[in-house]
């Protein structure tokens, strides 16, 4: 495993139980302070995690595989959340756990679009290298 998969890999983990975290102390009768606390403490560095690796993926990762990982994130960014969201009448309340999955898809919108210029530009680059 490189060590672009495991940041992304590290990320990705800390958010999701950082999130789910958050969600339990929110639904709960009796919220628990340590839960909420742990949930913030590992939903900020998750993500800088998480955007460490992109950041690395970006750099190293060869054009072809950047520019599909940028379309599959914009894919899912953009037009999969927000279609289930309509589909299911899902409505986050800013007020409420539902408000963090805001800032978690606000920079996966705008993720995908840089990846693909990314890889796009970098698919030139060695194109025009080569010749």
């Amino acid at each position: 495993m490189s060590r672009t998969e495991i940041l992304i890999l590290t990320g990705s983990s800390s958010i999701l139980l950082g999130v789910l975290l958050l969600a339990w102390v929110n639904d709960s009768a009796s919220p628990l302070y340590v839960a909420e606390a742990a949930g913030l403490l590992l939903l900020v560095p998750g993500i800088l995690i998480l955007l460490a690796g992109c950041l690395i993926f970006c750099s190293k990762g060869e054009a072809n595989k950047v520019m599909l990982v940028g379309a599959v994130i914009s894919g899912v960014s953009l037009i999969l959340i927000p279609g289930l969201s309509l589909l299911l009448h899902f409505e986050p309340n800013v007020h409420g756990w539902t408000g963090l999955l805001f800032f978690l898809w606000l920079p996966s919108c705008a993720m995908g679009p840089l990846f693909v210029l990314v890889g796009v530009s970098r698919f030139f680059l060695q194109k025009r290298k080569g010749q």
